[in-house]
């Protein structure tokens, strides 16, 4: 089946999303090379997928990772940032918006991220899910 990039940047990533997140993998495997973390959150506000470079990027213990729960990703997330309190309803913001939302987030190690929250509806179910995606932005800039 031949693919082809829709024609706008956030709508590309969105369909990346989907192919990368839900793709089963034979055990052992890692999935493709991005340099974002990525987050799938239910219509429920659960947790359905998540990449190994968002656990990389937080520093996300395993057991949060595990637990799904998206207001532990969401706590754990905000105590690695500059500004906790506020970062905590950036992100909450970015987890249950029904819109398409970009934002940026200091962290405390002078990280800059870049955050993109938006929503994929799946055409056989109908269903609504959530995409994050979480870049680091210094390091972009080193490999450039």
């Amino acid at each position: 089946m031949q693919q082809t990039a829709p024609s706008s940047g956030i709508a590309y990533l969105l369909e990346r999303a989907k192919q990368v997140a839900f793709r089963p993998r034979a055990r052992g495997t890692t999935g493709p090379a991005t340099p974002d973390g990525i987050v799938v959150v239910g219509a429920r506000g659960h947790i359905t997928a998540v990449n190994r470079r968002y656990a990389d990027i937080w520093g996300t213990p395993q057991p949060i990772l595990a637990g799904r729960r998206h207001v532990a990703y969401i706590q754990h997330a905000a105590e690695q940032c500059a500004a906790p309190i506020a970062a905590f309803a950036t992100l909450e913001h970015l987890f249950s918006t029904t819109g398409t939302v970009r934002a940026e987030l200091a962290l405390a190690d002078g990280r800059t991220l870049v955050c993109l929250s938006a929503p994929v509806v799946y055409e056989s179910t109908g269903e609504v899910r959530r995409t994050l995606y979480f870049r680091d932005v210094p390091a972009l800039r080193q490999r450039a």
